[in-house]
C-alpha cells in the first residue's frame, strides 16, 4: 500500500474509515471499496466518490478504472438484502452473468455456515482486472475471471482476511487457509460428492508432494514462502478440514468458527493462530495444543501401515506410522479405516493411536478381503498401506541390513510382482520401477543408496507388500 498512497502500513492498526475521490474522463467507471456516494460531472470529466465506514487494513484499499459495464443484483441473506455490484469488461459482459449470479448462492452458503456477511450496510462486488487470479479488496474483490473456485475463494476472504485480518504475516494461513478451505466447502455443499472427493484428494497430493514445510511462516521476508500455495493455502486449508474431522461434529467446528468471527476483541480487527484455537478449546472443552504443535508449527505428515488378520469372527490389526519430518515424531490423529469385501460388506473404524504400534481386536461379522486407510481423504498422509498378514507370511527380503543386493523371495500368494517404489525414512520417493514383472526370486541393486532406513513397496496382481530395510556401509 505504501508504494502508491501515504499510509500507516501496519496489520494491527486499521483505518476506521476512508473516502476515495477519483476524477476521470466521462465514459469511464471507477470501482472501489464501500458505497458509491456520487458520480459528479464537470465538463468532460467525472469525479467518483467511494466511502467506506468499516475498519479496513491498508492493503485492502484499491480502485480500478476503465469503461466498465455494471451488472448488479440483490442477494437475500438471513439479515436482509445485500447489494452485489459488479464491474466487468464490456467485451465480457454478455458471457459472465451466470458466473456472477453464482455469487448469490455462495453468499447464502457462507451466511448459513458462519454467520452474516461482514459488510451488510455497504455491499459486496467484483471488479474485473488484468492480473492473474484475484484479490480480496474489502467489499469489492478484484477478479481476473469469475469462475466458481476463484469466486468462492475471494468471497470467503470477506470474513477471513477482511473482517478479521491476520495479526502477523506469520499467521497468514488465517487468511488464505480459511479462504481455500471455504472453496472446498463450496464444492462439498454446492457441487457433487465426486467433485468434493476430488478436491480433497488434489489438495492432499499437493501438500504431501514434499516432505517438509509448516503452515506457520517463519521467514516473513520471503514473499514466495508467505504465499506458498502448497503450505499457506492448501496445507492451511486441509488442517482446518482435519480439525473438523477430529472434532467429529460439524456443529462444534462451525460454532467455533462463528464464535471466532464474532469475538469483539477480534472482529474487524486482527487475530493470530492462538486466538482461533482458544475458541476451538472453549467450545470443545479440550486441549488442542497437540494439534497446533503438530499441524501448524510442525512440518510434514504421517504415513500409516496397517497389518491385519482374521481368525473366524475376530479381526486383529496393528497400526504404525512414520513421519516425513523430524519436527513431528508422532501424529495423534483419529485414523479412519474401512474393512470390506467384494460382496459389499463393510465395517468402518476410527482409531486414535496414542502409541506405536497401536493394536486392536474387533468382532467381524463377515469375511474381510480388503482394508483401506483413510478411504474418504480426511487426513494429510502419504504412502498408506494395509496388509493381510496371512497372505504375506512367506514373503521375505534379505540380507537386512544390506550393502549391495537385496534379495526378494515373493512367496506363493502374491501373484506376479509388477512394480515397486523405494522411499527414504523422510517419505521421499527415491526410486520407482514399473516393469519389474517377477514371479520368482530376484534381487534389487541398492549399492548406490546412502546409509539409512528405507521403505520398499511392491505392487502386484495380489496384495501390495511393504517392507523396511537398512542400507549399511
Amino acid at each position: 500500500a505504501k508504494d502508491w498512497w501515504p499510509c500507516k502500513q501496519n496489520l494491527t492498526d486499521k483505518a476506521d474509515s476512508i473516502d476515495v475521490y477519483v476524477t476521470t474522463p466521462i465514459g469511464y467507471k471507477v470501482a472501489g471499496n464501500g458505497v458509491l456516494i456520487s458520480e459528479t460531472n464537470q465538463g468532460s470529466f467525472q469525479t467518483t466518490h467511494w466511502q467506506n465506514r468499516y475498519p479496513i487494513v491498508a492493503y485492502l484499499i484499491a480502485f480500478a478504472v476503465t469503461d466498465y459495464a455494471e451488472i448488479s443484483f440483490n442477494s437475500t441473506l438471513n439479515t436482509g438484502d445485500l447489494f452485489v455490484q459488479n464491474y466487468v469488461y464490456k467485451e465480457d459482459s454478455a458471457f459472465v452473468l451466470d458466473d456472477l449470479l453464482g455469487t448469490d448462492t455462495l453468499l447464502r452458503l457462507y451466511d448459513s455456515l458462519v454467520g452474516p456477511y461482514p459488510f451488510m450496510s455497504e455491499k459486496y462486488g467484483h471488479a474485473q482486472f488484468g492480473r492473474g487470479g484475484g484479490m480480496e479488496h474489502q467489499t469489492m474483490s478484484f477478479m481476473n475471471h469469475f469462475g466458481f473456485s476463484l469466486n468462492a475463494h475471494e468471497l470467503a476472504h470477506q470474513w477471513f482476511g477482511d473482517k478479521i485480518t491476520c495479526g502477523s504475516w506469520s499467521d497468514l494461513w488465517l487468511n488464505e487457509g480459511f479462504a481455500t478451505y471455504f472453496t472446498g466447502l463450496a464444492y462439498e455443499n454446492l457441487r457433487s460428492d465426486s467433485l468434493w472427493l476430488e478436491w480433497k484428494k488434489a489438495v492432499i497430493e499437493t501438500v504431501v508432494s514434499e516432505p517438509g514445510g509448516s503452515v506457520y511462516v517463519l521467514d516473513t521476508t520471503n514473499v514466495g514462502r508467505l504465499f506458498d500455495s502448497r503450505l499457506t493455502y492448501r496445507k492451511g486449508a486441509f488442517v482446518l478440514h482435519m480439525l473438523r474431522f477430529q472434532l467429529g461434529d460439524d456443529d462444534l467446528f462451525f460454532t467455533a468458527v462463528q464464535n471466532y468471527l464474532e469475538d469483539p476483541e477480534l472482529a474487524y480487527k486482527t487475530a493470530k493462530t492462538d486466538d482461533f484455537f482458544q475458541h476451538v478449546e472453549a467450545i470443545t472443552q479440550a486441549d488442542f495444543s497437540w494439534f497446533v504443535n503438530e499441524w501448524i508449527y510442525g512440518q510434514g505428515f504421517p504415513s500409516y501401515n496397517l497389518e491385519w488378520e482374521q481368525n473366524g469372527t475376530e479381526l486383529s490389526y496393528t497400526l504404525t506410522q512414520t513421519t516425513s519430518h523430524p519436527s513431528v515424531p508422532f501424529y495423534h490423529n483419529r485414523v479412519p479405516i474401512l474393512f470390506t469385501n467384494s460382496k459389499g460388506d463393510s465395517m468402518y473404524m476410527e482409531d486414535t493411536p496414542r502409541e506405536v504400534p497401536f493394536t486392536a481386536r474387533i468382532p467381524a461379522s463377515f469375511e474381510v478381503e480388503t482394508a483401506i486407510i483413510d478411504p474418504n481423504f480426511e487426513l494429510l498422509s502419504k504412502g498408506n498401506f494395509a496388509i493381510n498378514k496371512k497372505r504375506i507370511s512367506d514373503f521375505s527380503i534379505y540380507p537386512n541390513p544390506v550393502s549391495n543386493k537385496l534379495n526378494i523371495t515373493p512367496g506363493n500368494n502374491l501373484g506376479r510382482l509388477k512394480s515397486y517404489e523405494i522411499y527414504s525414512s523422510e517419505g521421499k520417493l527415491i526410486r520407482t520401477e514399473t516393469t519389474f514383472n517377477q514371479y520368482q526370486n530376484s534381487s534389487i541393486d541398492v549399492s548406490k543408496l546412502p546409509h539409512g532406513m528405507y521403505t520398499l513397496i511392491f505392487h502386484g496382481t495380489g496384495d501390495d507388500v511393504v517392507k523396511k530395510f537398512v542400507v549399511s556401509r
